[in-house]
């Protein structure tokens, strides 16, 4: 989804000289950090509650078969803002700031040379010690690192009041827009750190007071772990589902260490997979037995 919309956004930017200034339209780019793709209401998850996104996808447009080439933190953000795969840009964890040649082409730049007022406000999440003269209006924040408890999102404050960082991050959204000067277009990039947890804590995941009651009446049910039973040799590994026996896997351990290639339909290894199946219910009868004595 991310590379579609990037996609149309480039474009836009690339074609803008062509159109009278009031014919160019306001852009706000939202991004939200470690939301699965089905945690959303209008994905069809009928347990989250998102309806400020439901409501934006069912007036806008909604890319159910989008993909991400690099699921990783630092090189996906820098894709977005380049609009290149990581094998071209190159940038991921640990490696510096980011080229500027990179930069040079990226969104918010080339709408600023098409005379947008632009404005970036949140987890930036690329390493570029430029950041404060690439965009009009810019702040880069993230969880707070130095607090393992609610204060990783709740340090930021808003007059005397110290909330959660969506909640200051909308603030400035709105601050953003409402002095935006009226004579020229605006390009606003709101990059949200919810609903990553904040890994230091304890508890990991904390929201503004305003949604304590959002999931009042909703039963969340405990999560789907199937279980399992398997065994293993210096060489072999050998599992299966207990509720769906049907299904076993295989793995040569001595040339497949990671288990990618299951061999258990492979006719040359029927053996050794009906030899560490009967190895296995032996072992599993000992112990059933053992416990009824």
């Amino acid at each position: 989804m991310v590379k579609k919309v990037l996609l149309y956004f480039l474009l836009l930017g690339s074609t803008l000289p062509a159109f009278a200034q009031q014919n160019r339209p306001n852009i706000i780019f939202i991004l939200t950090d470690d939301q699965r793709w089905d945690a959303l209401g209008f994905a069809g998850n009928s347990i989250i509650q998102t309806p400020e996104m439901d409501r934006l996808a069912a007036e806008g447009t909604y890319f159910e078969n989008a993909f991400v080439t690099t699921p990783i933190c630092a090189a996906s953000r820098a894709s977005i803002l380049t609009g290149m795969y990581e094998r071209t840009h190159g940038y991921t964890f640990g490696q510096g700031d980011i080229k500027a040649p990179y930069i040079n082409q990226s969104y918010p730049v080339q709408l600023r040379k098409a005379g947008y007022y632009t404005g970036f406000f949140g987890k930036f999440g690329v390493n570029y010690a430029e950041f404060d003269g690439l965009f009009d209006q810019g702040e880069n924040y993230d969880r707070n690192g130095k607090f393992d408890d609610r204060r990783g999102y709740f340090f930021k404050t808003l007059g005397k009041d110290t909330v959660h960082l969506t909640r200051y991050t909308g603030q400035q959204a709105m601050d953003f827009i409402e002095n935006a000067p009226k004579e020229k277009p605006f390009m606003l990039s709101l990059s949200f750190s919810a609903p990553h947890a904040h890994d230091p804590a304890e508890l990991q995941y904390f929201w503004s007071p305003a949604y304590d009651t959002m999931y009042q009446y909703i039963t969340i049910p405990d999560p789907i772990i199937p279980p399992s039973e398997a065994i293993r040799t210096e060489r072999w590994k050998y599992f299966r589902y207990i509720n769906d026996p049907g299904h076993e896997e295989l793995y040569d351990l001595s040339v497949d260490p990671l288990e990618k290639n299951n061999l258990a339909s492979n006719p040359d290894y029927q053996k050794t997979l009906q030899e560490l199946r009967k190895k296995m219910e032996k072992k599993i009868a000992g112990y059933v037995e053992d416990r009824l004595k």
